[in-house]
């Protein structure tokens, strides 16, 4: 059963078994603090300007991590690859046109941009970035390259979707119960077996044509799990979580995808239905 809670400095009680800095990293993260690009101020859902808006093909950058939270290189890049691959899913199944980030990476490759596209957006603190003040020359330079990048043709797709992995770590926790939609509990701690996953994800929607942000979003999940199986809990907590950020109260379901992007999309599922037929 999944409840909400407050964000709050006295939220977590540490166990021993988590290293000190994950905690500090993981702490600030939650609050909102600049160091990890969480600012609280920022507008969470989709824009007002953008309710319901008739959206074309969505490509999905890869997802990617400004910390390694002392996971090892390799186990980090598979939490971010099943992140990557459930957005996917999550927008093909209500009707997107998406280009996936292998796909998005060899567009970029191809006209000799991927390397200025990972050290100039894949670097960036999130919730900080793509905030313009409204008059053109006053805009962050990364909206300035994004549309850039669309004018070249090396992005295909008119909108675009940047996610940030800002924490993960596995341990043992103690809570206290709150009440905020940003923290999402499943299960409930055991003095047997109080493992738990706690991640923080955030993303953003912009359109490539001018740089704006339609929506942005994050969530932090906390799961509680059976620890008998922790790669198989690790990986559902993620997934979860993905469908939290994009499918929640403040998610994109208020964008509609065009008609020829559902159209094509039950085609697809048609298919692969009658492909799986005995």
């Amino acid at each position: 059963m999944s409840t909400t809670r407050e964000t709050s400095t006295n939220e977590f009680t540490p166990n021993a078994r988590l290293p000190w800095l994950l905690w500090i990293a993981g702490l600030v993260a939650l609050v909102g603090g600049p160091s990890m690009g969480c600012a609280p101020s920022r507008q969470i859902g989709v824009r007002a300007d953008y309710q319901h808006r008739v959206v074309s093909r969505i490509g999905v950058a890869p997802f990617y991590s400004r910390s390694t939270f002392s996971l090892p290189r390799k186990r980090l890049d598979h939490l971010l690859e099943v992140a990557q691959q459930r957005a996917v899913t999550w927008l093909r199944e209500r009707g997107f046109d998406v280009v996936a980030p292998t796909p998005l990476r060899r567009q970029l490759a191809a006209q000799k941009r991927w390397v200025d596209f990972e050290r100039r957006i894949q670097g960036l603190a999130l919730a900080e970035a793509f905030e313009g003040a409204g008059a053109r020359d006053a805009q962050p330079r990364e909206m300035t390259f994004v549309r850039q990048l669309r004018r070249e043709g090396a992005l295909e797709s008119r909108f675009l979707l940047l996610a940030e992995l800002l924490y993960h770590t596995a341990t043992t926790c103690h809570v206290t119960l709150s009440s905020s939609p940003l923290h999402i509990v499943d299960g409930e701690p055991s003095s047997e077996a109080p493992r738990c996953l706690v991640t923080h994800l955030q993303a953003r929607l912009l359109d490539t044509q001018t740089g704006e942000t339609l929506w942005f979003n994050r969530r932090l999940r906390e799961t509680y799990t059976d620890p008998s199986h922790p790669r198989r809990a690790s990986r559902a907590h993620v997934r979860t979580l993905v469908d939290d950020v994009l499918g929640g109260a403040d998610g994109l379901r208020t964008l509609r995808p065009s008609n020829g992007d559902r159209s094509r999309s039950e085609t697809s599922s048609s298919s692969s239905h009658r492909l799986r037929a005995p």
